[in-house]
């Protein structure tokens, strides 16, 4: 579906809360929405393990989509 090397991120902290920004580089096929939301979910659930802080909001943007190569 994705891999690390495609996820970069950005973080911010505010009194006590975060926000972070997430880009995907996607396989086709792979359902925009459904696995927009499970990453979000995930990295909201991570950072407020990791850190104690409250996120606020987790934005993912998909930055492409890579094709099947033909056999």
């Amino acid at each position: 579906m994705y891999n690390r090397t495609s996820l970069n991120r950005r973080g911010k902290t505010w009194q006590g809360t975060a926000g972070f920004c997430r880009f995907l580089n996607l396989e086709y096929g792979y359902s925009i929405p459904e696995t927009c939301k499970k990453v979000q979910e995930k990295v909201k659930t991570a950072i407020e393990n990791m850190t104690g802080l409250e996120v606020s909001d987790v934005n993912i943007s998909i930055a492409g989509v890579a094709l099947e190569e033909e056999k």
